[in-house]
């Protein structure tokens, strides 16, 4: 026997095993670098103030864009609204007309109970972007909390 650090009646298969199983970790480590890495890449925060006109292709098309395109899910949060509502059919018409496809997520002054609802819960998991209409902003506090 030898005095090494290592035993040397490990059989062949094992060793095999043993490597195999090292270059699955690695694939594995590889293809999670790979995905956060895309994920990173394709978020985006935009942020407009201030009178953004309906025509302002310039930002409506960037959004869209980074959004993920056209065809791409976005929600339509209108809390900070004082007709939520009326904002919600507001935006989602005119991201409509930019190519988006937008749902509106009816958190607000009239639906506060669906800031934990699992139904909305599981439509804002699958947007690819949001859409924060105008208004108050002190009243998303009081929508969200």
């Amino acid at each position: 026997r030898s005095t090494s650090w290592y035993h040397t009646d490990v059989s062949c298969a094992d060793m095999r095993l043993l490597l195999l199983l090292l270059l699955l970790a690695v694939a594995l480590l590889q293809l999670r670098a790979a995905v956060t890495a895309e994920a990173a890449a394709v978020r985006s925060l935009v942020m407009v103030g201030g009178e953004l006109s309906d025509n302002n292709t310039q930002v409506y098309g960037e959004f869209a864009r980074l959004a993920g395109g056209p065809g791409s899910s976005v929600g339509v949060i209108t809390a900070a609204s004082d007709d939520p509502a009326g904002s919600a059919d507001f935006y989602t018409t005119l991201l409509t007309s930019y190519g988006l496809a937008p749902f509106w997520i009816p958190i607000d002054v009239d639906h506060k109970k669906n800031n934990s609802d699992p139904d909305v819960v599981a439509l804002i998991n699958k947007m690819q972007g949001f859409f924060f209409g105008g208004g108050t902003f002190l009243h998303i506090m009081s929508k969200l909390a």
